[in-house]
């Protein structure tokens, strides 16, 4: 399951910044991410991964939430941007194979709140 590893990067990630900016790391209340479809991580095992090492970590009650982005595919043929469900990557509208993704690799840490 590569999603503790993954939880392990992004809360170095929460850490540095919030040393970075002279933030106590007990002030963390919540952390923000966006992960694309084809990054094909599970939400639910990023979250308990995160939950779990955040506690050892000293992170206590801190909300994780993941947006989860569709595969977004362009088509070359007829121009029609789409968002594909199933892994079949090609164009809804004409069948065309020659698609450009454009969405769904993204991976990144939106936001980090802390109290005020």
């Amino acid at each position: 399951m590569h999603e503790l590893s993954l939880a392990q990067n992004i809360l170095s990630i929460v850490r540095s910044e919030l040393k970075k900016l002279g933030i106590a790391e007990k002030r963390l209340t919540g952390v923000k991410m966006t992960i694309g479809k084809l990054m094909q991580v599970v939400p639910a095992s990023l979250l308990y991964g995160l939950e779990i090492i955040g506690e050892e970590q000293g992170f206590k009650n801190v909300k994780y939430t993941v947006n989860e982005c569709p595969l977004k595919v362009t088509c070359s043929g007829c121009g029609a941007e789409s968002e594909i469900e199933k892994f079949a990557l090609l164009c809804e509208k004409c069948g065309s194979d020659r698609i450009r993704i454009v969405g769904g690799r993204e991976f990144v840490v939106e936001s980090i709140d802390i109290d005020d």
